[in-house]
């Protein structure tokens, strides 16, 4: 069994908001854009992640403590307790790299709706409620950085759901509007009546990844 708070470097006694400052920092420092090709710093990055999931929770940090006192009991958790803002965030991070080991290969509409669909308004109204700003703000970079192989109108698109997990942060808000700042043709849309067979077959591949990501979190 993982020792969750030997990870985030915290003692069992520590308070809400201890947690969720030790993970704001291990998370920046262990973030792969700040360590490229480092694959131990990215796995770290991932147990980083897992902990805050079952410590940042109230009810699963309790039950997580009940098994640390009680090894080998079980308890019944309700399994759609188990989504964080730090699901999301390993969401829109795989998906960033995926865009970037496409090798310039990339379908705007796929990726367009991919991001859409994973940024509904329940996931929206979900990562709001978190109030974990840190978790939020570095999702929103990991849109940023992939928002840029999109068209100008899936950009504003995406930009007017960032503004709804901004949640009026200023210098939030003056991050995301580089989103939209125009980069080409004004009229440029998805086209989906040209889609071929090969982006069907990228947007199939795409979703794949985030349901599989997602099956795994829950």
């Amino acid at each position: 069994m993982k020792d969750y708070y030997k990870i985030l470097g915290i003692a069992p006694a520590s308070s809400s908001a201890e947690i969720k400052k030790a993970y704001r920092l291990l998370a920046l420092r262990h973030h792969p854009d700040r360590n490229e090709g480092d694959t131990t710093s990215e796995e770290r990055f991932k147990e980083i992640a897992e902990s805050y999931e079952i410590l940042g929770d109230s009810s699963r940090r309790q039950d997580y403590d009940y098994l640390l006192a009680n090894p080998g009991k079980a308890i019944h958790t309700d399994p759609h307790a188990k989504k964080t803002a730090a699901t999301f965030l390993i969401i829109f991070k795989d998906i960033k790299s995926k865009v970037f080991n496409a090798g310039g290969y990339i379908n705007k509409y796929a990726l367009y709706k991919v991001m859409d669909d994973v940024l509904s308004e329940e996931n929206i109204r979900f990562l709001s409620r978190t109030g974990d700003v840190c978790t939020i703000n570095l999702i929103i970079d990991e849109i940023l950085i992939a928002g840029v192989f999109l068209s100008d109108t899936s950009r504003h698109a995406i930009h007017d759901k960032l503004l709804l997990l901004a949640n009026g942060d200023t210098r939030t808000l003056e991050k995301i509007s580089v989103m939209i700042e125009k980069r080409g043709h004004a009229y440029d849309v998805p086209n989906t009546s040209n889609a071929s067979e090969n982006q069907g077959r990228a947007y199939f591949f795409i979703l794949l990844i985030v349901i599989i990501i997602l099956a795994l979190a829950l």
